[in-house]
C-alpha cells in the first residue's frame, strides 16, 4: 500500500508536467507564428502496484540518427552510446544542499534559434601544465602521484598502476578505468578529429564541422561489426570545450505529444530479457515497473536496461569473458526512477520545440539542452551513466560512476568551479561511489551522461514506435504515424568514415605502445628508461 501511495504521488507529479507541456506548446506556437497541436489534457493516472516478478520478450532497436540497431538481445550482446571522459576529478567543492530525491517534475528546458557561434572555445585549466583535457586535467585522488617524461606525463594510483597517461608527443590519452578494468584511449589528430576507442565498447571518430555558422561534430560509433552515426553541438563553458547531443531526427509533433502524455490505462509488457545474461546478473538492481501509465516510464525501463545490458557485454569483453558473481546488492530506488522519467518528460517537452525549428529548416539553440542551461534553472536534476566515469569524493579518494547509476545534481557550482558535487542515488557496491555520498563530477562529464539519456530516449523513441499497438502497448494516433525527418544537421554532416572500424582497433593495438613510451621513461631510477619506438604510430590519417 506504501509503495502505492507513493507511485501516484509520483504520477502526479508527472499529470503537472503534462499540463507544463501544453502551455508550453502553446507559448511556442505563438512565438512562431504558427499552430501547435498542444496534447490535451492529462487523464489522471491510473494506479500502479509495485514492482513486480521480472517479465520476458527480446527487442532491438536503432539508434538515433542514420544508426544501425542497438540494444540489448536474447543472447545479452549490446551496444553501448558514445564514451564518456573517465575522469578522476577532485573532491566536492562548494556546499550541497542535501535535497532528498522526490517524484515531482522538472520543468522542461526551453529551445529557441541557434545564436551566433562562441568566439573561442579554450581548454579547461588543468592540474598539470600543458594538460587542458581528459582526467590530467584535474587535480589528483589521495595518495595518486604524478610522474613527468620528456614525452608527458603519467598518474599512477596507490597501488602503482597507471590511471592516466598523456603522451604529448604523439596527442594521445590513455585512462585505465578504477571499477570493470577498461581502457580508453583517446587521440586527437593534427587535423582536429578524435578518435576514442575502449575495450567492450563503441568506439567512436569525431569530425568536426560547421553549418550555418556553428560548429557540430559528427560521431562515427563502431561497435561488434556495426556502425552509426549521431551528432553533437560543440560550445564553450568555464573553459571547457562541450559537445551536447544533437538529435539525427525528429518525429511528427503528434507523435511527441502522444508519447509525453499519460496513456488511458496502464499497460502491460513483455521485455523480454529475463533469459539474458545480462539481466542474469543485473535483475537484483534493476527492475521493471509492472505496468506503464505513461511512456516516459515505459522509456525510463528501456534506457536501463539498454545501459545495463552493454554494460555486462562491455565487462564480459574487458575481462575476457571470465565468470563475474551476480550483482546481489539494494536495487534501484524508485525515487531515483522516478526522476529519471522526469528527465524523460523534459526531454520529450525539449526535442518537441526543437522539431518546429527544425521545421523551418533553422538550427535549434545548441545550449538549450545543455548542462550550461541545467545549471542556471535552480532545479535539481538526475542523471543516468552510460559508461565508467572515474571521480573523487568528499574525502578525497577515488571511486567509480558505472553504467545505470544514477545521481543528481542540487546545486549550482560555484563561478569557478569547473567540477558539481552530486549525490549518488544509485550504485551498485564495490569500487562504485557509495549510495548517498556527495562526488565530484567535471562539467563535461555531466554533459556526456545528459548525452546518454538523450540518446537513450531518442532510442527508445525509435524501439516505441516500432512496438505501438504491439505486445501490450497502445496503438498511436493516425497524426503521431508519419515517418522522422532527418534533421539539418545531420543531412550537412561529413559521409560516413569507410574504414574506421580498422583505424580505431590499430589506435587500440597500438595504444599500449604509447603508454608504455611514456611510462618508461618517467620510470624510477634504476629502472630501464629506454621504450619501444612508437614513431610510427598514429600517422596523420587523410
Amino acid at each position: 500500500m506504501k509503495a502505492l501511495h507513493t507511485t501516484l504521488r509520483s504520477l502526479s507529479g508527472i499529470t503537472a508536467l503534462a499540463l507544463t507541456f501544453t502551455l508550453g506548446l502553446s507559448i511556442q506556437a505563438q512565438n512562431t507564428k504558427k499552430t501547435a497541436p498542444a496534447p490535451a489534457k492529462a487523464a489522471a493516472p491510473a494506479k500502479s502496484a509495485a514492482p513486480a516478478a521480472k517479465t520476458s520478450a527480446t527487442q532491438n532497436h536503432a539508434g538515433g540518427g542514420n544508426s544501425g540497431a542497438h540494444g540489448p538481445t536474447t543472447s545479452g550482446a549490446s551496444a553501448s552510446h558514445g564514451p564518456t571522459t573517465g575522469a578522476a576529478h577532485t573532491g566536492p567543492t562548494t556546499a550541497n544542499s542535501g535535497h532528498t530525491p522526490t517524484s515531482t517534475g522538472v520543468g522542461a528546458r526551453p529551445s529557441t534559434t541557434a545564436p551566433a557561434r562562441t568566439a573561442a572555445i579554450a581548454g579547461r585549466p588543468g592540474a598539470i601544465p600543458g594538460v587542458t583535457h581528459g582526467p590530467l586535467a584535474h587535480p589528483p585522488a589521495r595518495g595518486e602521484m604524478e610522474r613527468s617524461s620528456p614525452n608527458g606525463v603519467a598518474r599512477m594510483r596507490p597501488d602503482g598502476r597507471p590511471a592516466d597517461v598523456h603522451n604529448a608527443r604523439l596527442c594521445v590519452d590513455v585512462h585505465h578505468n578504477l571499477a570493470n578494468g577498461g581502457r580508453r584511449i583517446e587521440r586527437v589528430r593534427p587535423d582536429g578529429v578524435r578518435m576514442v576507442s575502449e575495450r567492450g565498447r563503441a568506439g567512436y571518430i569525431g569530425r568536426p564541422f560547421a553549418y550555418r555558422g556553428h560548429d557540430f561534430e559528427r560521431r562515427a560509433y563502431f561497435d561488434h561489426g556495426r556502425s552509426y552515426n549521431r551528432y553533437y553541438g560543440a560550445y564553450g563553458y568555464r573553459g571547457y570545450h562541450m559537445h551536447v547531443y544533437a538529435p539525427g531526427r525528429y518525429y511528427p509533433r503528434g507523435y511527441y505529444a502522444w508519447a509525453y502524455r499519460p496513456w488511458g490505462a496502464p499497460v502491460r509488457y513483455g521485455w523480454g530479457f529475463r533469459g539474458s545474461p545480462w539481466y542474469g546478473y543485473y535483475g537484483a538492481y534493476f527492475t521493471p515497473y509492472p505496468v506503464y501509465a505513461t511512456p516516459s516510464l515505459w522509456l525510463t525501463d528501456y534506457m536501463l536496461s539498454q545501459t545495463l545490458a552493454a554494460a555486462y557485454q562491455a565487462q564480459a569483453d574487458a575481462s575476457a569473458g571470465a565468470a563475474q558473481p551476480a550483482y546481489s546488492g539494494p536495487p534501484v530506488p524508485p525515487e531515483a526512477k522516478q526522476m529519471i522519467a522526469n528527465e524523460v518528460q523534459n526531454d520529450l517537452a525539449l526535442e518537441n520545440q526543437q522539431a518546429v525549428a527544425n521545421q523551418q529548416q533553422a538550427v535549434a539553440d545548441i545550449r538549450s539542452s545543455s548542462v550550461a542551461r541545467l545549471m542556471e534553472d535552480g532545479k535539481p536534476h538526475a542523471f543516468l551513466a552510460g559508461q565508467e566515469i572515474d571521480v573523487v569524493d568528499a574525502n578525497g579518494l577515488e571511486c567509480a560512476i558505472t553504467d545505470g547509476d544514477i545521481v543528481e545534481l542540487t546545486s549550482k557550482p560555484g563561478p569557478q568551479d569547473t567540477t558539481a558535487n552530486v549525490t549518488v542515488l544509485a550504485s551498485k557496491g564495490g569500487k562504485d561511489c557509495a549510495r548517498n555520498s556527495q562526488v565530484a563530477v567535471g562539467l563535461d562529464d555531466l554533459q556526456e551522461m545528459d548525452n546518454h539519456l538523450r540518446e537513450q530516449v531518442d532510442a527508445g523513441l525509435q524501439q516505441l514506435a516500432t512496438q505501438q499497438g504491439k505486445n501490450g502497448l497502445p496503438a498511436a494516433p493516425a497524426d503521431a504515424l508519419g515517418a522522422p525527418t532527418d534533421t539539418v544537421v545531420a543531412q550537412a554532416a561529413p559521409p560516413p568514415e569507410t574504414n574506421g572500424a580498422q583505424e580505431l582497433a590499430q589506435q587500440d593495438a597500438q595504444g599500449s605502445a604509447a603508454e608504455q613510451e611514456v611510462l618508461s621513461s618517467s620510470a624510477a631510477p634504476g629502472a630501464n628508461p629506454s621504450a619501444p619506438s612508437s614513431d610510427d604510430l598514429f600517422k596523420p590519417q587523410n
